[in-house]
């Protein structure tokens, strides 16, 4: 894991768009995945993780009773997958990734995964803006910030990222789940701080670098849910995860 990053040898891309879901927000993912089957430079594959147990929301009823199963007839393109164990919350993004990685039977040598929201429709060119970045051990993003977590680039689901080849090469599922497991117990509200955790990790344990795409895009809302990223916790919940990741930062 303290190996410096290498370029990894360029080979035509098999992008992969990754997305997790929560069933208040099942009626409404056909904007976000229409946006994806919309692209300039098509994807590969849209993956739509759920979790079989939800903290919040309890067990889940079978996907085709809750209806999202009716996404897959948009295109032969989506795959709805089913993540059992624990929910890590908005981190089952990146659990997600690596759980399709680990299920990849083809070469992982050209995978990259655009992580992003499910409740946000992306701007068309949007793939087309990381095709044009050079395909090297890095994380490239629409927006990342070094002014919440010191000295990382902080990256956002909602402005959608790329993890490269060289992240699943050198990071497992249970390396992922275990890092995940010993922080929440340490500080509970990184549940809800996916976005802090994967900058954390990419930056300090795997050694990547975090770069924007040379030309931003916007996304659009495409639905009005926002009461689910207004819960009065919400800033003491990042106080309290950018006060932990300093503190083992240092340690």
């Amino acid at each position: 894991m303290n190996q410096e990053p290498t370029p990894t040898p360029i080979q035509t891309p098999y992008i992969v768009v990754h997305f997790t879901t929560i069933p208040p927000r099942f009626p409404y993912l056909q904007y976000t995945i229409q946006s994806w089957l919309n692209q300039s430079i098509p994807v590969d594959k849209i993956v739509i993780s759920i979790r079989e147990n939800y903290k919040h929301f309890g067990v889940l009823q079978s996907p085709e009773r809750v209806g999202i199963n009716s996404y897959k007839k948009l295109s032969d393109k989506i795959s709805i997958q089913i993540l059992d164990g624990k929910d890590h919350g908005p981190n089952d993004k990146i659990i997600g990734a690596l759980t399709f990685c680990k299920k990849m039977k083809e070469n992982k040598n050209n995978l990259y995964i655009i992580i992003c929201d499910d409740d946000l429709a992306y701007h068309i060119d949007t793939v087309k803006s990381y095709s044009e970045m050079p395909m090297l051990p890095t994380i490239y993003t629409h927006f990342a910030t070094t002014q919440r977590l010191p000295g990382i680039f902080h990256l956002q689901g909602a402005d959608s990222y790329m993890l490269p080849p060289y992240f699943f090469e050198n990071t497992t599922l249970s390396e992922y789940i275990d890092f995940l497991d010993k922080s929440m117990k340490e500080c509970p509200d990184i549940f809800y701080q996916d976005d802090y955790m994967i900058s954390y990790y990419a930056t300090i344990i795997c050694k990547m670098s975090i770069e924007r795409v040379k030309n931003p895009l916007m996304y659009q809302h495409v639905h009005s849910i926002e009461e689910l990223h207004k819960h009065p916790a919400v800033h003491k919940r990042e106080k309290n995860t950018i006060e932990y990741l300093i503190k083992i930062f240092n340690h």
